[in-house]
């Protein structure tokens, strides 16, 4: 399952543009676009991007412990 791809295309099938999304979360447009689009190596390492995807997948109606679970091995790590 490509979650980038599930939540790209949720976005959509509920009408939403990145913009709304943006006027109702903390997110950023930098980084709702990032998300949107799958360059998931381009977000903050750790609890940062676990937490954006979250609120993105909430916004667009994906279970939030669902796309975490299958982005996992795509999300940047946690410095050490």
């Amino acid at each position: 399952m490509d979650v980038q791809v599930d939540l790209h295309r949720a976005r959509l099938a509920r009408g939403l543009s990145l913009e709304e999304i943006l006027g109702r979360t903390a997110l950023s447009l930098g980084v709702l676009k990032k998300i949107d689009e799958g360059r998931y190596s381009e977000l903050p390492p750790g609890l940062y991007a676990r937490s954006y995807v979250k609120m993105f997948a909430v916004e667009v109606g994906v279970e939030p412990e669902l796309a975490l679970a299958n982005l996992e091995p795509v999300l940047p790590a946690a410095p050490d």
